[in-house]
């Protein structure tokens, strides 16, 4: 029999979503499954859906607890699994029918990276981890630059060795309500001894369904410092690994100014969200002012044009500019739908 893997599925509000959910994991193609259902204190019917999927399938547990936030719960998950390898998946997304057979590794490594189709109303798209077009093993600096640009920060379309968590204590940090995925990636990713990636789309994501912007509606300053908690967590991460991982000065560097780049985009692209709708962001110690200011005198050399302009803004804080490039991006957006 094939190992089993632990999915983790962490419930709270979805009862609109969370049936095809379920049935979605449970119709797996690959059987030797362990579903763990953590319902976070949801107020709706998410528990009585949870339990009546418990009673029809013997594979699947549902630890009820209070209402603390999407890590916690997935942490609970974490430490629940008994699987060789545990997958995340959220409950108002979906998992294709052969996602778990079609990634699961034919060899024992840390981390499988597979690719996800992405739902925004009746548009979809395939969204690819890497440019390979077969599995392969991919080397760390590969991985690291990607995530480095943003391009690993979910914690679902991925498998991980159980083994790796519990060894390492890896877990999604619970201060941080944005962006707390992209930190336990990373995490996993500078712990991980083996990384592969399989071209294969197994998960189904719901755009139109994210909490992303709910989340900055309700506390955009929380989101911000989040933001450049990542940051100062991918530099410091970096700068006291690199010598275990074998990255040179050179790349350091070149890796810090992709970090930086990245930083420079996410507040760029939520300062405007928040202006657009008449939300001015108190940054009263100055931090996004003087990171840009640093960032654009630094490296701005290095960055693209268009991130070295979106530095320059902010460093400048024109919010009428930023605010016009917001208003352009939505009408882009909505047109593309």
């Amino acid at each position: 029999m094939h190992p089993k893997v632990s999915i983790v599925v962490p419930v709270y509000k979805a009862e609109k979503f969370l049936e095809r959910c379920i049935s979605s994991i449970a119709h797996q193609t690959y059987t030797n499954l362990e579903i763990i259902l953590v319902d976070d204190g949801s107020p709706d019917n998410c528990p009585q859906i949870c339990d009546e999927w418990a009673k029809k399938d013997v594979r699947i547990r549902v630890i009820h607890k209070p209402n603390e936030g999407v890590s916690i719960a997935r942490n609970v998950g974490i430490e629940n699994a008994t699987g060789e390898y545990v997958m995340f998946v959220d409950s108002d997304d979906e998992l294709l029918p052969q996602a778990v057979e079609l990634c699961y590794p034919d060899d024992t490594c840390d981390l499988v990276i597979f690719d996800y189709e992405m739902r925004e109303g009746i548009r979809k798209s395939i969204i690819r981890a890497f440019e390979e077009k077969t599995a392969s093993v991919m080397s760390m600096n590969d991985v690291i630059s990607i995530a480095c640009c943003d391009g690993l920060n979910s914690a679902w379309a991925r498998l991980y060795r159980r083994e790796l968590l519990r060894d390492h204590g890896l877990r999604f940090p619970t201060d941080m309500i944005m962006a707390e995925d992209a930190a336990f990636v990373f995490s996993v990713i500078l712990e991980a001894k083996s990384i592969r990636y399989i071209p294969c789309v197994g998960y189904r994501y719901h755009h139109a369904f994210s909490t992303g912007d709910s989340r900055l509606l309700r506390a955009p300053n929380v989101v911000m410092s989040n933001l450049v908690h990542l940051y100062y967590l991918r530099a410091s991460a970096l700068q006291g690994k690199k010598d275990k991982l074998g990255i040179l000065k050179e790349e350091l560097d070149e890796l810090c100014v992709k970090a930086e780049a990245s930083l420079v985009r996410s507040v760029f692209e939520a300062k405007g969200s928040l202006l657009i709708r008449g939300i001015q962001l108190q940054d009263t110690s100055g931090v996004l002012l003087s990171l840009s200011k640093e960032f654009y005198d630094k490296h701005g050399a290095f960055f693209s044009p268009l991130i070295r302009m979106k530095c320059f803004l902010l460093k400048e804080d024109w919010r009428i500019f930023i605010q016009i490039y917001a208003w352009l991006r939505e009408i882009y957006i909505r047109i593309r739908k």
